[in-house]
């Protein structure tokens, strides 16, 4: 949240943020929002719902992922579901693990606005899309993706690796314009 709050005022765009619970959708109907987070965050869940990519769970293999609604039985992007101490007890033990963040563009939401969604599956990859989408060096990847119509939805799946708690640098593994 600091890193794109620091982002927006060197752009010269004020922010105010809320939680999700106490955001009413007249809140996001007053000018463009920036959404973080995703299973924890209502609003992320519920505008993301009818793009390509979404969250979801699949709980008989206790998994988190990102579903894509083109191929609706991968897993590609997917941990699992495991809680915050869990993941900070194999961080602590030398080990690393992976995390997704999906960042969303939309230009036309229900709000009338354009509304961005930027999260991960932990918050890993929340902090990883937000360096992605803040530092300079790390916005040129986006060079990579053809983007025909900067008037369309767009869709970004990234990928992390976690290493002592830390989120490496984020790749680029899809993309979606709609």
């Amino acid at each position: 949240m600091a890193r794109i709050s620091s982002f927006l005022a060197e752009k010269g765009t004020p922010a105010s943020f809320r939680q999700d619970r106490t955001t009413s959708f007249s809140d996001l109907q007053g000018s463009p929002t920036v959404l973080i987070g995703l299973f924890n965050n209502e609003w992320s869940m519920r505008f993301a719902r009818s793009l390509r990519f979404s969250l979801a769970m699949d709980l008989a293999h206790q998994l988190i992922y990102i579903r894509d609604r083109q191929n609706p039985s991968t897993r590609a992007w997917s941990v699992p579901s495991i809680t915050e101490a869990d993941s900070q007890r194999i961080l602590t033990n030398g080990k690393t693990m992976t995390d997704y963040a999906l960042i969303t563009r939309i230009e036309h939401s229900e709000t009338g606005k354009v509304m961005f969604i930027i999260g991960g599956l932990y918050a890993y990859g929340t902090e990883a899309a937000g360096k992605f989408i803040t530092d300079p060096q790390l916005q040129n990847l986006t060079a990579s993706i053809p983007i025909s119509h900067s008037k369309r939805n767009l869709q970004i799946i990234l990928q992390t690796d976690v290493i002592q708690g830390i989120p490496g640098p984020p790749k680029i593994l899809t993309f979606s314009e709609e």
